[in-house]
């Protein structure tokens, strides 16, 4: 398996400018969150804050999650069919496969509370049930690390949505 390529400025300039698309996704909810504590006359609960915070890291693991997948299509990559190996890249294939599968049923059957809960298991169990069937080959440096990171992260994010 060759060695990752190393970190450039180009993946610094897509990391900086996903992550402010990221931000600027985030900003109108953030707004909305204080005008409806200021229409309250209250003080926002901690309740509150957490449910904000995590719709706002779950927005940031998506738009890294893009942002993965941009940065390992740029060349010199791998060759897809050692790409697709890689836990990084199959996690995010399976989260889209998965993501069309609930669109498509959500269109016959309404989501329930625990739906989130359900796809992050979905995602988590076949996301380790096809490295281990597949052998996964992790290219050793920064590049894979951040797919995983950015996987349970993302996993751990979605499964948490309705338990706060």
């Amino acid at each position: 398996m060759p060695h990752c390529r190393p970190f450039k400025l180009v993946d610094a300039m897509i990391l900086v400018a996903v992550a402010a698309l990221g931000m600027t996704s985030m900003h109108p909810g953030w707004n909305q969150f204080q005008m409806f504590w200021a229409g309250m006359k209250r003080a926002p609960t901690w309740q509150a804050y957490v449910g904000m915070s995590h719709t706002s890291l779950t927005i940031a693991f998506l738009t890294l999650a893009v942002d993965y997948v941009w940065l390992r299509l740029i060349p010199p990559r791998l060759p897809r069919s050692d790409l697709i190996r890689q836990p990084g890249m199959l996690f995010l294939i399976l989260l889209i496969g998965l993501a069309f599968l609930f669109m498509a049923l959500s269109a016959f059957v309404p989501p329930v509370a625990w739906t989130n809960m359900i796809i992050a298991l979905a995602l988590g169990l076949s996301w380790g049930a096809a490295c281990r069937r597949y052998r996964s080959r992790a290219e050793p440096g920064w590049i894979e690390g951040l797919g995983r990171s950015f996987g349970v992260g993302l996993v751990v994010s979605i499964a948490a949505t309705y338990p706060l």
